[in-house]
Parts: structure tokens; sequence; C-alpha cells
């Protein structure tokens, strides 16, 4: 892309230099290290439950077929109506405070998925994804509003790590789930959480 890009006057560094410095600044911001950190961690404990909940439960005792456990991912619509509201409340609570709400409530709903009856396994992914998107949406908004330059920058970082955290959530989960079957999963993934509401409680001051 920097090859095909038009030339810009620039006033001293050029235009890649300057992108590679903004982005060793924004890693150096430990206000948006722990925003970073907060994105990776709540997805990869949303990716690793849903990634291994079909497993859990086209396995005994549920044993439910592939075609009804694939219905389980409508629970997403949640994300839908959850995302405004939490834009709308960050007008009024700090948005450090919606994401640690978010990630406590993520977890809940991964805990509650303890309970082997399939409505509140069903409940729980409602409250995970009630969770997650608070956080999801509130995070990039804080990032926007920390980074005092090269906001573009700092949201590119926030996707890295967003995604980087999906990477991970959609493997390690897995030898969790082949070591200690689904309790491992949730194990897994409220340690995520955990290490994400440390990273906003420690760094996003």
């Amino acid at each position: 892309m920097s090859r095909v890009l038009p030339e810009q006057a620039t006033s001293g560094q050029s235009g890649m230099s300057r992108a590679q410095r903004d982005m060793f600044l924004h890693l150096g911001n430990k206000k948006l290290l722990g925003a970073f950190l907060v994105g990776g961690c709540v997805f990869f404990a949303f990716i690793g439950t849903f990634t291994y909940l079909p497993y859990y439960l086209t396995a005994p005792p549920f044993s439910l077929p592939q075609a009804l456990v694939s219905g389980a991912y409508v629970v997403y619509i949640a994300g839908v109506f959850t995302a405004p509201v939490a834009g709308r409340l960050s007008a009024r609570i700090p948005r450090r405070t919606l994401m640690l709400a978010g990630m406590a409530i993520a977890g809940l709903g991964i805990l509650i998925s303890l309970i082997a009856v399939i409505p509140a396994i069903a409940l729980g992914t409602i409250v995970l994804c009630l969770g997650m998107f608070t956080a999801q949406s509130t995070a990039p908004a804080y990032v926007q509003a920390t980074a005092e330059t090269a906001k573009g920058g700092a949201s590119a970082l926030y996707l890295t790590f967003y995604y980087l955290g999906a990477t991970l959530g959609s493997f390690l989960p897995g030898l969790a789930w082949q070591a200690y079957g689904w309790a491992g999963v949730v194990a897994c993934c409220i340690a995520a959480l955990v290490l994400g509401i440390l990273a906003a409680l420690r760094l996003c001051k």
C-alpha cells in the first residue's frame, strides 16, 4: 500500500516512519495499551466460548443435532440492541466503567453456561453477548478519546489486538477442551476476561 499510494508532501520524516513512530508511542501509552488488551481479551472469551459450544452441546448428556445447535448463534442479535445502548450510556458513565461492567457481565454469562441444562446455557450465551458487545463497543471509543495523535494508528492497533485475541481464542480453549472438557473452556475464557479486567483497572486509569 505504501508503494502504490500517491506521494504527499511531508515535513521531515516520511509518512511510513512517522506512522511507525506513532505506533510505538501508542504502545507506550498505558491507557491505550490497557484498552488494546481489553479488546483482545473480550474477543478471546467470546470466540472461545462460541467456537467450542457446539462440541459441548452435541456431546452427551445433551447430544443435540448439529442443525439445532447452529441456531444458538441467533443470540448474536443481542449485540444489535446492546451496542447503541452502550454508546448512549457512555455519555453519562465513564467508558472505563462500562468496559469493566461489560467484561464482568460477559464472565457471568460464561459461568452460567456451566449449569448443564439447555435453558441455562441459552441464558448464559445471551448474557455473554450483552457483556461482550458492551465492552467491545466502548473500548474503541475509549481509544479514540485517549489517543492524542495518530488516532487512525491507535484504532489500527486496537483492531490488531482484537483479532489477535480472536485467533488465540479459537485455539487455546481447544487445548482446554481436550484436557478438561467444557469446564476447561470456561476456565480459559474466564482467565482472559480477568486479564482484561486487570488491564482496565491497572492501565486505563
